[in-house]
């Protein structure tokens, strides 16, 4: 139900008592919560941009079935967003909640603290928290007593926090914070924090809190410095870190240096953070990251160097680097920065080829620039060349590359709009299965293709490509002999 413009959510009779899902948006005349405690089997509930909202605070006289909570206790899901004067009553908000799963408080700009240990220690089923724009926030409150439950806690745009850090962070680090939860479970539920300053660490979690991590987000920072040693020092606390995800981090001139404690990182994403970041990490501080599986780089426009990244070879599974387009602004000294002669000799040529998978590009002209040789990529199962601005055809340079990929058993064009052909031939894949072909609707022929193929898959193709591998058609004995043909 969404319920717009209504001055009063009282009317007892009139409201759906059996509603399930509430949506309050845009009630400038809104001056009251009251009524809604009655919906019963209420289960999702969000309130947005009602700025008069308890302007009018429903009396405990009125609602004596509810113990004075203003929501009803069967709610599992709830959105606050830019509602005026409700943030001074959040803590009457929040009572009674014990089934509330996901909170979102947005935009709540009078706050100055979240609720006190006594407000929040009710929402024991508590799993997803989402704090953003809170302008006058200073104090976390009693933040801490719902870690025993939290998952997933995220806190963007919260400037005032860092107003007395010192402070903060003497509080977060206080042995005696920990033992305020409890003791079965103590911090380490949580898995996934979200944040937009690294400075953050220390004021929301102890010691004990970081190393229960296992996925880390730094999202819309405005950072732009280098990360100062205190927080390259709670960055060793992460012991358990699996996942860590820089996005959107625009001013961001380098990735923390010091990656010694990070040796359970299976993945690393690191995604449009393009004004200032110029080069991956050496390898002195990548060659931590043993356990590292997945890396995907996107839309960093700056980034001229791939740093040390030949170091990770060895574990490295899958590997994306997509719009990155400063790497070829000198290809050659990129390339010879990964020359044969800087690999260590530990990883010889099968440690490295054994394990690496799946590759993601923009451009086969990158393949120099990630690899220093061409046999590196001799176990490389599926390749995907996607979301380019290419309007060439490939050059003979690019094309040899295809040609030492022995383990090729997937090869995708995907959302390639500008690419007027495909490489001319594709035999020297001896064991290619699947060849896709999407959102490239410039492409009107199709290549010389290896026997061994089962499956072509052509979706948002050029007007005469059909027409052309119609039985009888010039295409025709290109693809005959594959099993599965399909044209979405």
């Amino acid at each position: 139900m969404h319920v717009h413009n209504i001055p009063s959510l009282q009317g007892g009779a009139k409201q759906p008592q059996t509603a399930r899902k509430v949506s309050i948006l845009r009630c400038k005349m809104l001056i009251s919560l009251g009524g809604l405690a009655a919906l019963a089997s209420l289960e999702s509930l969000t309130i947005s941009e009602c700025p008069n909202l308890m302007t009018v605070v429903p009396s405990d006289d009125h609602h004596q079935s509810s113990g004075g909570a203003l929501l009803p206790e069967s709610l599992t899901d709830l959105t606050i967003k830019d509602c005026g004067f409700l943030d001074t009553y959040m803590g009457r908000c929040l009572m009674g909640l014990a089934r509330l799963s996901e909170l979102r408080l947005l935009k709540c700009q009078h706050m100055t603290s979240l609720p006190t240990v006594e407000e929040l220690m009710h929402l024991t089923s508590l799993k997803i928290l989402q704090i953003e724009e809170f302008d006058q926030l200073v104090s976390v409150g009693g933040l801490h007593v719902l870690l025993s439950s939290l998952r997933f806690l995220t806190v963007l745009e919260c400037p005032g926090l860092f107003t007395d850090l010192k402070a903060a962070a003497d509080v977060a680090t206080d042995p005696d914070v920990d033992a305020l939860s409890t003791p079965d479970h103590g911090l380490s539920l949580l898995a996934c924090l979200g944040v937009d300053n690294f400075s953050l660490l220390p004021i929301l979690l102890s010691r004990k809190g970081l190393e229960s991590l296992t996925t880390l987000c730094l999202v819309r920072s405005s950072q732009n410095t280098a990360f100062t040693r205190e927080q390259e020092e709670w960055f060793q606390h992460l012991h358990s870190l699996r996942f860590l995800i820089f996005y959107k981090c625009e001013r961001l001139p380098s990735l923390p240096s010091n990656l010694t404690s990070l040796t359970c990182l299976k993945q690393l994403h690191i995604r449009d953070c393009p004004q200032h970041m110029t080069s991956l990490p050496t390898a002195e501080e990548l060659m931590h990251l043993t356990s590292l599986k997945h890396l995907s780089i996107e839309e960093c426009e700056l980034l001229v160097s791939v740093g040390g990244l030949h170091v990770l070879l060895s574990s490295l599974q899958i590997l994306g680097v997509l719009k990155c387009p400063g790497l070829f602004t000198d290809l050659k000294s990129s390339a010879d920065h990964v020359a044969t002669d800087n690999i260590p000799d530990v990883l010889d040529a099968h440690s490295l080829s054994s394990s690496f998978l799946h590759l993601d590009i923009d451009n086969l002209s990158l393949l120099p620039v990630l690899f220093s040789r061409k046999g590196l990529l001799a176990s490389l199962s599926e390749l995907h060349f996607k979301e380019s601005s290419q309007d060439t055809v490939f050059t003979r340079e690019e094309e040899e590359w295809l040609q030492h990929l022995p383990s090729l058993h997937t090869l995708t064009f995907d959302k390639c709009e500008r690419l007027p052909s495909l490489p001319s031939d594709l035999t020297s894949l001896t064991r290619l299965e699947h060849l896709h072909i999407l959102g490239c609707p410039q492409v009107s022929s199709l290549p010389t293709l290896p026997m061994s193929l089962e499956c072509l898959k052509i979706r948002g193709w050029h007007p005469e490509l059909e027409r052309r591998c119609q039985e009888g058609g010039p295409l025709w004995d290109l693809i005959k002999h594959i099993p599965d043909r399909d044209f979405i």
